[in-house]
């Protein structure tokens, strides 16, 4: 039973770090377009796709583990 509630919340935080990086996008591609004619330099992309790549490592990675147990005591329960 743990499997499955730990898959599924991992699979929760993972959703929520991938909306939570479209948001940022959304705000960095503003950003640049409205201060793209300044002579500062827009502020780095290399940390968000790490963190994004994360929170897709655990989506993924938490929903076969969820589904996987889920299908896994189904077939126990039988």
């Amino acid at each position: 039973m743990r499997e499955i509630i730990w898959g599924w919340l991992t699979a929760a935080i993972g959703l929520a770090i991938l909306v939570v990086i479209f948001f940022y996008g959304i705000e960095f591609g503003t950003w640049v377009d409205e201060a793209g004619s300044l002579r500062s330099a827009p502020p780095t992309f290399i940390l968000p796709f790490v963190v994004a790549g994360l929170g897709l490592v655990l989506f993924v990675g938490g929903f076969s583990v969820g589904a996987s147990a889920g299908v896994q005591r189904s077939k126990s329960r039988r």
